[in-house]
């Protein structure tokens, strides 16, 4: 034979006497292995016998294949080492002629079934192509199975497969002879002896139901039940399950030589690969938890710091509803006075009446004009009513004007010298012939623009918006060419001159007009692109300045950005009313300051302007006093000074500026006393110059009727006051409670987000050792934890690559415990594989180490899977049994 069980040919040309000197050196007590280091010095068996050894043949397998045990008299050695009984042996058998072929075959069966079991694969394989071309039609559908069991079995072991084979021959040939004798049929029996084989030792338990369906695959008819019900119960009583043992020395360092292999690095590089990935996690961990303090340090100013608005806007709503109040205070007791005066008057009257009416009279009526003259010189409190609204204006320019020229200085002094600085460098690598155009930005740029011109994709206004920036950017005047080069031109008939570059300029042009139609200001030709195509384009002019010209570009333009917040007002239409040149003259402001206070005392927004273009509300609200005085100056009465605050320009005015509102209130209540005093005055002037005599009783009346008249007025401005005193506590205690809510739930807030911060930082790297950390992370195989943990260690390579090498380590630990590969299939690689720290090609490597090591830690007769059983069990059974009837010869009529 030249291919044999060891897979190599150790046979070859075989030396005479090969056998009988390993049998010469058994008999001196040489063991197979000493036997075996002796081949290994003979250079005909050196290189065989090596070859077997790393194949995983040992000793014993090699002596056995060279110096077979002899058959006993009386039997015949089949290929592979089966021995068969020939007809001779069975004369001890009492029993009739039939049943004495029937014990032969079982027992015939049960011997060639370990024979056939020790077979080289290559046998079984040879079986496989005979099934499948043999005109035995139970035999054609398992051809393909015994081929692929001829490549199952080398695998299994020689014992093993002994061991089984023996007990499938005997199962087999009871299965047939138990069909036979019910009738069956010589195909039923056949293939009923395949079956039984098949259901061996390993499946004796099973019902009859699992043997029915086995069977019912391939014996007809209604012999299936029969059957399997025969076999089950011969099985059942004739074979018991055979036991495994513990694992050998030599076993156990195999497993433990295969787990080492596995493990890939040393198991002491183990705390240094947990390091590497533990070290990412806990930056990671830290960030998050740095994160979580900024976040929470955030929430914690941002509630202290509207609590403080609240509570500033608290105290100055209490302080202005206090001034009015005490302003009301102040009306009421001017009016109780008054009421008292003009009570006097009656009384002092009625005793005057002897001195001549004419006196009384200069009295009351110098008395009227001496109150009414109070009530008016209250417009002080108002204003200067000598301010003309021009002076007024002109103020207010003045100061704006001055606010603009310093903003505008500052800005220009960064901008001017950034600027130089760019110009500088762009100067530079022009000369250099290094320009825009060559720059990837500005080709995206010109490429994105002519996308936009193709046909039918906008209006025509829109298209000839974008063309005009496309030119803007890419046309430049022809530059002439060199002396030679002309020459060439001419002589070619082409032009004379060519185009020249890009400027840098011309993007920075183009940007700063796409800049002014963003703010609604739009050059000549860009107004039909609209709004979002100038947000796209500036960024994309400005990236290409920024890309040619470098950081200093960039910088120039966030100076530019940062110095147009405060000049903003004055570019609007409010600023260009107080500080706008006019274009045509280059030296006149566009209005006239007379029209300045009427325009900007007219609403909040207007008023708001102002104070931002002059630089401080003070000077605003003086401006405000002087222009509201002067409107005020003309109105002699309380009724027509209540007109104009009703007017809406100058009510929203006066409710934007409450010290104007306040101060022209104030003016208008000491008017309307001092005109209910004086109608009293002209009644009782009137009344003097009609009476003449004694009426100091009436006068009496009279000037009890003043006074309660006084009284209830100013019982009722007090109410109002009292009134507007506890509204004004209101408003504040409810913007204090309002500031202390904001304070409690930012307390609540902070806590919350320093408790999920710690809990999501503990999530990817709690206290323990890094070593610890790595291994509950890939034991577990949490989804959510990896999810937190995947995007940190995709940021560090080396992280990533050190995830394998854990995996390897963790799992080596385990890689001979029972269940380590289900563990790994259904714990650890799910979550490996979807996070993307393991390729699938890495994980399949891992699960076929793990399954090795599993195969390996089953004891020899242990180790085939239960369908390999069952194929090994069948191929052998019925081989043996096959091989039984062929070899021996029949009995008589049979």
């Amino acid at each position: 034979m030249a291919d044999t069980e060891l897979g190599v040919n150790v046979a070859g040309p075989n030396p005479a006497g090969i056998a009988e000197q390993i049998t010469a050196a058994k008999a001196a007590k040489y063991d197979d292995a000493a036997i075996v280091q002796h081949l290994l010095t003979m250079p005909e068996y050196q290189d065989k016998v090596n070859a077997a050894l790393n194949a995983k043949y040992t000793p014993s397998d090699i002596i056995s294949f060279l110096a077979p045990p002899p058959a006993s008299p009386g039997t015949q050695l089949l290929p592979g080492g089966a021995v068969v009984m020939d007809r001779a042996q069975s004369k001890y058998l009492k029993a009739p002629p039939a049943a004495a072929q029937v014990l032969q075959d079982v027992g015939g069966a049960a011997i060639a079934g370990a024979g056939f079991s020790a077979a080289a694969p290559q046998i079984l394989k040879g079986a496989g192509a005979l099934a499948t071309g043999s005109g035995l039609a139970p035999l054609r559908p398992i051809g393909a199975a015994l081929t692929f069991l001829g490549q199952g079995a080398q695998a299994a072991g020689l014992a093993a497969r002994t061991a089984t084979g023996f007990a499938s021959g005997a199962a087999s040939e009871i299965g047939g002879k138990a069909v036979e004798e019910q009738g069956g049929g010589a195909v039923a029996a056949e293939v009923a002896r395949f079956a039984a084989g098949a259901v061996g030792p390993d499946v004796a338990r099973l019902t009859s139901n699992f043997t029915v369906r086995v069977l019912s695959s391939i014996i007809p008819g209604s012999h299936t039940e029969r059957a399997a019900s025969i076999i089950a119960k011969d099985i059942a009583k004739k074979l018991q399950e055979t036991t495994g043992r513990a694992l050998t020395v030599s076993e156990q360092q195999n497993i433990d030589n295969m787990v080492a292999l596995y493990r890939g690095a040393p198991q002491s590089e183990w705390e240094k690969i947990a390091n590497i990935i533990g070290t990412e996690l806990d930056r990671g961990a830290t960030a998050i938890r740095r994160a979580g303090e900024s976040e929470a340090a955030f929430v914690q100013r941002k509630a202290k710091s509207g609590a403080a608005d609240l509570t500033k806007r608290a105290t100055t709503s209490l302080a202005e509803t206090n001034a009015t109040a005490a302003r009301l205070h102040n009306e009421a007791s001017r009016a109780l006075n008054a009421a008292e005066d003009a009570a006097r008057v009656e009384i002092e009257a009625a005793r005057q009446s002897g001195i001549p009416l004419a006196r009384t009279v200069n009295y009351t009526e110098t008395l009227k004009q001496e109150i009414n003259a109070k009530a008016k010189a209250t417009i002080a409190g108002v204003g200067d009513t000598t301010q003309e609204l021009t002076a007024i204006g002109n103020r207010l320019r003045t100061a704006a004007t001055k606010r603009e020229e310093d903003l505008r200085n500052a800005a220009s002094i960064a901008y001017t010298k950034t600027q130089t600085e760019v110009l500088a460098q762009v100067a530079k690598l022009e000369k250099a012939n290094i320009r825009v155009d060559s720059m990837p930005a500005y080709k995206a740029l010109v490429a994105d623009l002519r996308s936009q011109l193709l046909p039918g994709k906008h209006s025509p206004e829109v298209a000839a918006a974008y063309q005009k920036i496309l030119t803007q950017i890419t046309s430049a005047e022809p530059k002439p060419l060199s002396a030679l080069a002309q020459m060439q031109q001419e002589l070619s008939g082409a032009a004379t001159s060519a185009p020249a570059p890009v400027s840098f300029q011309a993007i920075d042009d183009a940007r700063r007009m796409l800049g002014e139609a963003f703010r609604g200001q739009p050059a000549e030709g860009y107004a039909a692109i609209g709004e979002t195509a100038m947000k796209k384009y500036y960024p994309m002019l400005s990236k290409v300045q920024k890309d040619f010209a470098g950081e200093k570009q960039a910088q120039l333009l966030d100076d530019y950005a940062t110095s147009r917040p405060g000049l903003e007002v004055f570019i609007s239409k409010a600023g260009k009313k107080v500080t706008g040149i006019d274009p045509k003259t280059k030296e006149q402001f566009l209005t006239d300051a007379a029209s300045i206070p009427s325009t900007f005392f007219s609403t909040p927004t207007q008023f708001n302007n102002l104070v931002k273009m002059v630089g401080g509300r003070d000077l605003a609200v003086k401006a405000a006093r002087d222009y509201a005085a002067n409107q005020l100056s003309v109105k002699q009465t309380s009724k027509e000074i209540e007109t104009w605050m009703m007017t809406s320009a100058n009510r929203d005015f006066l409710n934007s500026v409450p010290e104007v509102r306040d101060a022209v209130l104030q003016h208008k209540n000491a008017l309307a006393v001092s005109e209910r005093a004086s109608g009293i005055f002209d009644a009782r002037i009137n009344k003097l110059r009609e009476q003449a005599g004694g009426f100091t009783s009436a006068a009496e009346k009279r000037a009890t009727a003043i006074r309660a008249g006084g009284s209830t007025q100013s019982n009722e401005l007090t109410q109002q006051a009292e009134q507007m005193t506890r509204g004004g506590l209101a408003t504040a205690e409810k913007l204090k409670a309002e500031a202390d809510k904001l304070l409690s739930q930012a307390k609540v807030n902070v806590t919350d987000i320093t408790t999920k911060s710690a809990d999501a930082a503990d999530l990817v790297f709690s206290q323990h050792s890094a070593m610890k950390n790595v291994r509950e992370l890939i034991e577990k195989g949490d989804m959510a934890r990896w999810g937190a943990v995947a995007p940190i260690i995709e940021r560090s390579p080396n992280a990533k690559i050190a995830v394998y090498e854990a995996v390897r380590q963790v799992t080596a630990d385990t890689a001979s415990s029972k269940g380590s590969l289900q563990k790994f299939n259904e714990t650890i690689r799910p979550a490996l594989e979807r996070f993307g720290m393991l390729t699938t090609e890495q994980a399949d490597e891992l699960a076929a180490g793990l399954a090795k090591i599993a195969a390996n830690r089953i004891p020899e007769p242990q180790k085939l899977t239960q369908m390999q059983r069952l194929l090994l069990q069948g191929v052998a059974g019925y081989a043996a049994s096959g091989s039984t009837r062929l070899l021996l010869p029949s009995p008589p009529n049979n």
